[in-house]
């Protein structure tokens, strides 16, 4: 690889891959919490990306990041991102 290359911004196919890739370890973590807890995992994610990042289109390191944030919780801590996460749903509605 040339040293023009290697400072150059990645091509729009590379980021789609990137981005893609960080959507299906997604998949695969939410898959971890089995079928009883998937709809939790989900609101989570949801609630947690609204809370660092608004709502609205994410990149690719703001999806890595909430993945790390909700692959790092103990059960007792994700029971209470779901009780948060259910607290402020029902409060917007």
């Amino acid at each position: 690889m040339s040293i023009s290359r290697a400072f150059q911004r990645p091509r729009r196919a590379e980021l789609v891959e990137q981005r893609e890739a960080a959507l299906h370890r997604r998949a695969k973590l939410v898959d971890q919490f089995g079928e009883v807890r998937r709809d939790d995992a989900w609101l989570v994610i949801q609630d947690k990306h609204e809370e660092l990042h608004g709502s609205s289109f994410y990149s690719t390191g703001q999806i890595e990041e909430v993945n790390a944030i909700i692959a790092a919780y103990t059960p007792d801590e994700f029971d209470a991102a779901v009780a948060l996460a259910k607290s402020r749903e029902s409060a917007a509605v």
